[in-house]
């Protein structure tokens, strides 16, 4: 039989030595489970540090790049008004939330949707004072450009006091343009048929002016707010206006 080997630490020997050895082996791991546990709660803390100031750099950076939307809606009063004289229908624009705060980046790529939605105000909802009047309405019509923090999200409304969408007018320049076909149109509901004046091309103006009638605007305003990742609401009121909620 091969000879068996044995570990005997020098000096000692039998059961008691393995004991012994045991009992220091033991002792290490302790140490060793101390030491691990001074150097996780280390860790953690250092951990906690870290995100404190990653967390402030991050609110610094983020309050550099957040500007007052005023900067974009103090550019529209102007328009409205250059609009209504090139027109010859009365506006009043009022402003909400100048105050709101927005990222710089979306707040430059607001402008052109926000833009071709307040032309498409005069152009198309306000009516013209003595058409206002015979409805009953008075001469200067209202446009409301509103901005609200919603959580971390903006929304941004725009609402006017004019004409509304007209729906089957809307059908019908989506048929005679070939957008549908006349079955098709005879089945849409009204938010199919709001989605239709976001199609490139499609106008329900009875003439082409300098505000209206070309068929480009809110297919812009549809792609640009897309790419945005928002989302774009539109409440129609007949003869009362018509709302556009963007988030």
């Amino acid at each position: 039989l091969p000879p068996v080997y044995k570990f005997v630490p020098s000096g000692q020997s039998g059961l008691p030595a393995l004991l012994n050895y045991l009992k220091d082996h033991e002792q290490t791991l302790k140490k060793l489970e101390s030491d691990l546990n001074a150097l996780h709660k280390q860790l953690s803390s250092d951990r906690a540090q870290l995100n404190l100031i990653t967390d402030s750099f991050e609110n610094d950076i983020r309050r550099a790049r957040m500007q007052p939307i005023a900067g974009l809606f103090d550019i529209f009063p102007r328009l409205v008004r250059d609009l209504g004289r090139q027109s010859g229908k009365q506006a009043a624009l009022e402003i909400e939330g100048s105050e709101t705060e927005v990222d710089r980046r979306v707040l430059e790529q607001l402008k052109d949707p926000l833009t071709h939605l307040v032309r498409n105000a005069l152009g198309h909802g306000i009516e013209p004072p003595q058409e206002r009047a015979a409805l009953g309405k008075p001469p200067c019509g209202r446009i409301c450009l509103r901005a609200e923090p919603r959580g971390s999200h903006l929304m941004i409304t725009l609402s006017d006091d004019g004409r509304g969408i007209d729906l089957e007018a809307v059908r019908r320049q989506a048929v005679a343009q070939r957008m549908i076909t006349p079955k098709e149109a005879e089945t849409l509901d009204e938010s199919q048929t709001l989605a239709l004046i976001f199609r490139s091309g499609l106008s329900t103006a009875a003439q082409v002016s300098g505000i209206a009638g070309r068929g480009v605007g809110l297919d812009v305003v549809h792609r640009t707010l897309e790419q945005l990742g928002a989302l774009l609401e539109v409440e129609n009121h007949p003869g009362a206006g018509v709302t556009f909620r963007m988030t």
